[in-house]
């Protein structure tokens, strides 16, 4: 006689890198204190290490945000080249910058909630990544982009800011 087994269709499939996953609320907090250049990989990394079923949406989120940073830079500098904005009127179109980036990251925040608790749920551990974000905060104050000026000219610390 053979025993059927039970599987939730949401049911995390974590692999080896499982002892790494961290609580969605700290990529979350980093993309605030860091930037996106280092918690949106975060929150890719941790879908993945948990297994999580929607672990492909949430890559597609966090590049769609980096896609739509790139586009709305590129659009802003076409535009000032052009002479049809002027260079007052882009740091306000700018702004809408961190907007794509803190809603990808709460969205991303949010659908890894439900798996961070499954995952919980059928025994998986949750690692303290407080020392990544202590870790990331520093070294983003060194090597990380800035946007202290918001110059059209540095598109790569626009983007990945």
């Amino acid at each position: 006689m053979s025993t059927a087994v039970y599987k939730l269709p949401d049911e995390p499939a974590p692999g080896t890198l499982a002892r790494f996953v961290a609580e969605p609320l700290l990529p979350l907090l980093a993309t605030m204190l860091v930037g996106s250049w280092f918690a949106l990989p975060w929150f890719v990394f941790n879908s993945f290490a948990m297994g999580s079923p929607s672990r492909w949406r949430d890559a597609a989120i966090c590049a769609a945000a980096i896609a739509a940073c790139a586009a709305c830079v590129v659009m802003v500098v076409w535009l000032n080249t052009t002479g049809v904005l002027p260079l007052l009127s882009i740091k306000y179109i700018l702004l809408s910058l961190p907007m794509f980036k803190l809603a990808a990251a709460y969205a991303v925040s949010q659908r890894q909630q439900r798996s961070i608790e499954l995952f919980k749920h059928f025994g998986g551990k949750v690692g303290n990544g407080a020392y990544i974000l202590v870790g990331g905060f520093l070294l983003g104050k060194s090597i990380g982009p800035s946007l202290k000026d918001l110059d059209p000219s540095h598109l790569a610390a626009l983007i990945l800011s």
